[in-house]
């Protein structure tokens, strides 16, 4: 997370922004379980386990929706659909 979501200030080393005092512990922590989860998902459609990937990323994207994950979720479920 670049910036905060409340009020767009760009963040820096701390978890609260400096403009508005939002606590962004949460946020940040579901932002890094979605990347841990992305990076499985790769794992996954490394060793050709497509299923897989495509149902880490369905989790990814519900918690934090990004182009990556979303470009990941298309190639992954189509993957799925061709075996």
């Amino acid at each position: 997370m670049e910036r905060c979501p409340n009020c767009r200030a760009r963040l820096g080393d701390t978890a609260t922004c400096r403009r508005c005092g939002m606590e962004l512990d949460r946020l940040l922590e579901v932002e890094k379980a979605a990347e841990r989860l992305t990076a499985r998902s790769v794992a996954h459609l490394a060793v050709g386990d497509p299923e897989a990937a495509t149902d880490d990323l369905t989790q990814v994207l519900g918690l934090h929706r990004n182009p990556f994950a979303g470009a990941l979720f298309g190639f992954a479920k189509k993957l799925a659909e061709d075996r």
